[in-house]
């Protein structure tokens, strides 16, 4: 049984919450998080880059899946990303996302020092810490020696897109940091909440189930 499957089943009509990913460039993938408005219309809340957060109509190319959560919470974290939406928080792109979290009501980002950020998928973490969620147990997560090149030519995608030299001196300062994949992201949050806090071991053997379903 596959983990994510096509947009079109991504979530039936009692999942308010899931999450969504695709294939975007060689083995660069995008993910998000999708959410059910009253109107019954699933909406995709995702960080396409830096300062670039996205709340747009799901498109057809994602592969999806509903949220592990039980239906009160998926309510709950659905609403949540409504409000982030809403605020349009001014996100920046960086590796290290330590302190990075919004106001639990307004859902505005609250400040965070100097060269913090996000990515598409600790986007989505950031989100679930917000609420007390913890899909993956980030302290088991190695730093690995194939996310330095990644973090390099995203760094030059940054310089590229103009962001500023304060912030690409303060992203470097800070060096290497752990990478959370969005398939590991997406993998595990829709794993069962009976799991979450999924350590890194595990959450490779569902990254590559996730990447096997990309693929097929």
């Amino acid at each position: 049984m596959p983990v994510v499957g096509g947009a079109d089943n991504s979530l039936e009509e009692h999942h308010f919450l899931g999450l969504a990913i695709k294939n975007i460039a060689g083995d660069q993938n995008h993910c998000g998080v999708l959410y059910r408005l009253d109107s019954g219309e699933i909406r995709m809340l995702h960080l396409a880059f830096h300062y670039d957060l996205r709340d747009e109509k799901l498109k057809p190319d994602y592969l999806c899946a509903p949220a592990g959560l039980e239906f009160e919470n998926q309510l709950v974290v659905a609403a949540y990303a409504s409000a982030i939406a809403n605020s349009k928080p001014s996100i920046p792109y960086g590796f290290d996302a330590n302190g990075m979290i919004f106001d639990d009501e307004s859902g505005e980002l609250l400040e965070a020092p100097a060269g913090k950020g996000l990515t598409c998928a600790t986007f989505v973490l950031a989100l679930f810490r917000t609420l007390g969620f913890e899909p993956l147990d980030e302290e088991t997560w190695p730093t690995r020696d194939e996310d330095k090149q990644w973090q390099d030519q995203i760094m030059q995608a940054m310089m590229d897109a103009g962001a500023s030299q304060n912030h690409i001196d303060a992203v470097i300062n800070n060096g290497q940091s752990r990478r959370f994949r969005p398939e590991e992201v997406v993998g595990t949050s829709v794993t069962s909440y009976e799991e979450w806090a999924i350590g890194f071991d595990r959450a490779k053997v569902i990254a590559q189930e996730v990447l096997d379903d990309i693929a097929a």
